[in-house]
């Protein structure tokens, strides 16, 4: 009984949303907090088994399809379902929030789905103020640099930078929201041990991929060139294959394929670029491979050939990991497209290979079969590339 209190105090106190729901289209609530109060104004009571109203029922009509989406794609993983989105204030405007849930299942049958919802108005209206802000100078700039720099390249800078302030947000909204969880643990009188643990271990993924992201955009700029050289296909793939990128393939079990022509091609471009998008895209694949069934045979396969039509040099690598669906093929390579609820590795590394290989006119495209493979081709225009004997 006291243990029961002492939950339903920490409960009520906490910063935010605690929630039971029915996965039925309304959502129905069985349980809910009276945090719900604070942050919009309605009674529990008002939600409880839809007595009032339903939850979606104050969801913006732009965000409904998608909040849906994501949380079914979540429960047919099993996993954490974790989105940003607009709410109906009883007052009638609209607040943003972030929710992190789970499906709950018993006996491998969905009985109800759990989670904590809070309130991010201030933080997501800085941040939208501050990118106005960026965008503004960085227009301004434009402008005053226009007869210097090319203004198609600056337009690729400024959406990458703001694709990798994206990027960052993600990460960092979980850890700040998971020590505010974590906080309210630790002051239990009863401390959960198993709860703490879990999440630390979300905190800890969570750095992860922030220093994951920032190692990325260091060695994608610090490897940034505008001088355009000959240089063998071969060797340029076997630049990409770093030591710890050969220790993964090894520890992964994953075999690499090369065909046995590409050293008889040259190609006239940026070779760092071209080196670290390279990089990027194996990366990529070896993700998806991680992140597949256990069963599946663990292969990248580079292939080369020559587009007969137009002349053009295509070089496809093909992985057989987790795949992408065909929504996220087409935008994978943007700034702002963020692969959190898709389980594969895609997002800021895709955007800025795109992105390196725009100088050299070599065009990136992506074909999958999910939950089989995927193949990205490199589309090298014939005026770039020819064969290392000189034909």
């Amino acid at each position: 009984m006291k243990n029961k209190l002492n939950l339903d105090i920490l409960l009520e106190n906490i910063d935010g949303i605690a929630y039971r729901c029915l996965n039925d289209k309304h959502w129905t609530m069985l349980f809910m907090t009276s945090g719900v109060e604070r942050i919009l104004g309605y009674k529990a009571e008002e939600f409880i088994n839809n007595k009032e109203l339903s939850f979606p029922d104050i969801y913006h009509p732009d965000d409904i399809t998608r909040v849906s989406k994501e949380v079914e794609m979540a429960i047919d993983n099993k996993t954490f379902f974790t989105i940003e989105y607009r709410v109906k204030h009883k007052k009638g405007h609209y607040i943003y929030v972030w929710e992190q849930g789970i499906g709950i299942f018993e006996n491998d049958e969905l009985v109800a789905l759990e989670g904590y919802i809070c309130d991010i108005t201030i933080r997501k209206l800085t941040e939208m103020e501050l990118m106005e802000i960026v965008e503004k100078q960085a227009k301004e700039l434009l402008k005053k640099k226009e007869g210097e720099i090319e203004r198609a390249n600056f337009q690729r800078i400024l959406e990458l930078t703001k694709g990798m302030a994206h990027e960052l947000k993600n990460p960092l909204t979980l850890t700040l929201n998971s020590y505010q969880i974590l906080r309210a643990e630790i002051f239990r009188k009863e401390q959960r041990l198993e709860k703490i643990e879990t999440l630390l271990s979300v905190m800890r993924d969570a750095n992860k991929r922030i220093n994951d992201i920032v190692e990325t955009i260091d060695l994608t700029f610090r490897s940034v060139s505008n001088v355009k050289e000959i240089f063998n296909v071969k060797k340029l793939v076997d630049k990409s294959m770093t030591i710890d990128f050969k220790q993964e393939l090894k520890e992964q079990e994953i075999k690499l394929t090369l065909p046995e022509d590409i050293k008889d091609f040259n190609l006239f471009i940026t070779g760092p670029n071209f080196i670290q998008a390279l990089k990027n895209i194996l990366k990529n694949s070896i993700n998806a491979i991680k992140e597949a069934k256990e069963s599946i045979k663990k292969e990248i396969k580079v292939s080369i050939e020559v587009n007969k039509t137009n002349q053009a040099l295509l070089i496809k690598i093909h992985d057989t990991g987790i795949g992408i669906s065909e929504d996220y093929v087409k935008n994978i390579t943007l700034p702002f497209f963020s692969s959190t609820s898709q389980k594969t590795g895609g997002g800021l590394g895709l955007a800025i290979a795109k992105f390196l290989l725009q100088n050299d006119k070599i065009d990136i495209s992506f074909k999958s079969d999910i939950g089989h493979w995927t193949e990205v081709t490199l589309n090298i225009p014939k005026e770039r590339w020819r064969h290392s004997d000189g034909d």
